[in-house]
């Protein structure tokens, strides 16, 4: 019945969603939203200009060809890669397909990961299964992942990646689990949490599992030639400027926060306080993993609280990447509906994820800057109480037990 619902839904998003209706003109916008960066990739792979992926001129004019693109649209626009070679290697197969199939091929993947990670989810935490036939479809209408959908990002790819890694580390698989992390090298900011946490755990095997991803997809993206790699590089020492007014009303992180409340996209002070509140934010996990040991409940709510501090820490973390916040729902949810935390401490969770999802909904849907001063401390605040409930979870349940006999 969840699937059902979802996929209802979906239609009925997909066609109230501006970004889905097909335009062609010089005022239009690309059909599926950020798609366009995507395909003009994949087209430019495929046809043997691999070496030019992080050239602005040369993606402009791949992104404002009528016969590559198949319509034409806002000329002064562009939406510039960003992201490693061996990302473009992978979505390489979408530039055989026509803009508009490769959009909608683009839409059914996401949506099948976002049910996908919500299987994963429920195979961890079997109280989640009860709920799937609601919480499915409120996922889909969760603001970050609609809107993320609609306009062709990939949030739900992440989430399912996370999820996959939380469900392997539970089934006492961490070489597996750390295989499925490795996938995080197609967007390594969000694996700079998870990756220090094992790496000061010394967790070995996870570690190896990752670096094993990471090196087979280098070697599937050597096709794209070493041109297409020094490209990347100069792109992340010299980006190019975009439209820093939208960029910073949607970073939800601490440089995002950082930016909006000294008025400022850059300079020492941006720097400086997203530093420190970058330390605050992996200082609060060290309690958490350092009461995880064995215990499922405790490794389940120190890899929540991970999951909000890659949030936090993620630099240039936008808005439609909120959907990770599914994860930190359906694993906080879980534990309080399971009974094992105390009453009183699993009512607070409940209250802060409630501040969490009111926040990400305000950043998303408002578009504003201010709602990063709400939104992105709630997140932190709901951080520490995970991470303190990740040192108490098998006590109350302990408790409860003894109680209930």
């Amino acid at each position: 019945m969840g699937v059902a619902l979802t996929l209802a839904l979906a239609a009925g998003v997909a066609g109230r969603s501006v970004n889905l209706r097909w335009q062609d003109g010089p005022d239009a916008g690309p059909y599926a939203g950020d798609f366009i960066h995507e395909y003009s990739a994949a087209w430019m792979v495929v046809h043997g200009e691999a070496g030019r992926l992080y050239d602005f001129e040369a993606i402009h004019a791949v992104q404002h060809d009528r016969e590559a693109m198949g319509f034409a649209w806002d000329a002064d626009s562009v939406n510039v890669p960003y992201y490693p070679p061996p990302y473009y290697a992978v979505i390489a197969p979408l530039g055989w397909l026509d803009y508009r199939d490769a959009a909608h091929l683009w839409l059914v993947l996401q949506l099948l990961a976002l049910l996908a990670a919500g299987g994963v989810l429920a195979a961890a935490h079997p109280v989640l299964r009860r709920a799937a036939w609601w919480a499915l479809p409120a996922a889909l209408l969760f603001p970050p992942m609609a809107t993320g959908w609609v306009s062709g990002q990939k949030g739900a790819l992440w989430l399912l990646v996370f999820a996959g890694v939380h469900l392997l580390r539970l089934r006492g698989r961490p070489g597996a689990a750390g295989a499925v992390f490795g996938l995080l090298a197609l967007k390594p900011p969000l694996a700079l949490v998870l990756g220090a946490v094992m790496l000061v755990r010394r967790e070995w095997r996870f570690l190896g599992g990752a670096v094993a991803t990471g090196l087979a997809l280098v070697a599937i993206s050597l096709p794209l030639g070493l041109d297409a790699w020094s490209g990347w590089l100069a792109a992340m020492r010299e980006p190019v400027a975009q439209d820093r007014t939208a960029l910073l009303a949607q970073a939800h992180c601490w440089l995002g926060f950082s930016r909006a409340l000294l008025g400022s996209y850059g300079g020492v002070g941006v720097f400086v306080l997203t530093l420190a509140l970058d330390a605050l934010t992996l200082a609060a996990l060290v309690p958490a993993w350092r009461s995880a040991a064995d215990d499922p409940t405790r490794r389940s709510l120190a890899f929540a609280a991970t999951v909000a501090a890659t949030v936090l820490v993620s630099p240039h973390l936008y808005s439609y990447d909120l959907t990770l916040l599914l994860a930190l729902f359906a694993i906080v949810g879980a534990i309080a509906a399971e009974g094992a935390l105390e009453q009183a401490r699993a009512d607070w969770l409940r209250r802060a994820l409630l501040g969490v999802f009111l926040g990400a909904t305000a950043v998303t849907t408002t578009g504003h800057p201010g709602a990063l001063w709400f939104s992105v401390p709630m997140l932190f605040a709901a951080q520490l109480a995970i991470a303190r409930a990740a040192r108490t979870g098998q006590a109350a349940r302990t408790g409860q037990a003894a109680r209930t006999s």
